[in-house]
C-alpha cells in the first residue's frame, strides 16, 4: 500500500478546513433564511391583523352611528283638565281636550291666554285664546289652538303663514287644510262666528284627521 506523502497531509489539511468553514457558512445561511422566511411569516400575520383592524374600525363607527337610537329628551306631563276646567269659566266658547288617546301620548301643554295678553311667541291674543299640546309616542308634537271670533291673523300667526291646501270632511265638518312653506307642518283649521280652531303638528292630513276625532268640549 502507498503511504500518504507529507506534500499530501500539507495540502488536504487547508482543503478540509476550507470545507469545513464552507459547510458552516452554509448551514449559518440556511439557518439565517429560515429564521427570515420565519420573520417575514410573522410580520405578514401582523401586517394583515393591522390592516384588518383599519378596516373594520371606521366599519363598526358606521354601524354604530346609524343603529343607535337617540335619546329622546323626557317631558314633563301635565294634566290639562284642571286648566281647561279653571279656563272654560272665563271662555265664550267651549275648550276642546283630547280623550282615549292611546298609550304612550303625553299631554305636555295648557294654557290659557285672554284678550291682550302673550302668547308667548305668537304676539298678543287678539282674543281669548287657548292652546293644549299632546307629544306622541314617537315624538310629534301636535296642539290645539282655539281663539274667539274667526280673525284671519289668529290662522296666519297660529300656523306660520302657512297655504291653503284643500279641505277635509271629518264628523260632518269641513276644516280647511293648510301647509308649511317647506310641506313638513300640516293643519286643520275651522272657523265659526263664535271661535276659530287649529289642529296641525308635522303629521299626514289622515293623522291629523283622527287625532281630531279624539277631541270633545271640557266640563
Amino acid at each position: 500500500m502507498t503511504q500518504p506523502q507529507p506534500d499530501d497531509l500539507t495540502v488536504s489539511a487547508p482543503a478540509a478546513a476550507e470545507s469545513r468553514r464552507i459547510a458552516r457558512e452554509r448551514a449559518i445561511g440556511q439557518a439565517q433564511r429560515r429564521a427570515g422566511r420565519r420573520r417575514a411569516r410573522r410580520a405578514g400575520g401582523r401586517d394583515m391583523v393591522i390592516s384588518l383592524g383599519v378596516l373594520l374600525v371606521p366599519i363598526v363607527l358606521i354601524v354604530w352611528f346609524f343603529q343607535r337610537v337617540p335619546d329622546r329628551p323626557q317631558v314633563q306631563a301635565i294634566d290639562p283638565t284642571a286648566s281647561a276646567s279653571a279656563a272654560q269659566r272665563q271662555a265664550s266658547f267651549p275648550l276642546l281636550l283630547a280623550t282615549g288617546l292611546p298609550s304612550g301620548w303625553v299631554p305636555v301643554k295648557a294654557t290659557w291666554t285672554p284678550r291682550g295678553g302673550d302668547l308667548l311667541g305668537h304676539g298678543t291674543a287678539e282674543g281669548d285664546t287657548w292652546i293644549v299640546g299632546y307629544q306622541a309616542p314617537d315624538g310629534v308634537y301636535l296642539s290645539v289652538a282655539q281663539q274667539a271670533g274667526n280673525l284671519p291673523s289668529f290662522v296666519g300667526t297660529m300656523t306660520d303663514n302657512a297655504d291653503p291646501d284643500g279641505s277635509s270632511r271629518v264628523g260632518g265638518q269641513t276644516w280647511q287644510r293648510y301647509v308649511d312653506s317647506a310641506g313638513n307642518n300640516r293643519y286643520l283649521v275651522r272657523s265659526t262666528s263664535r271661535d276659530t280652531t287649529i289642529i296641525g303638528g308635522a303629521e299626514p292630513y289622515g293623522a291629523l284627521e283622527a287625532f281630531l276625532t279624539s277631541l270633545t268640549t271640557a266640563h
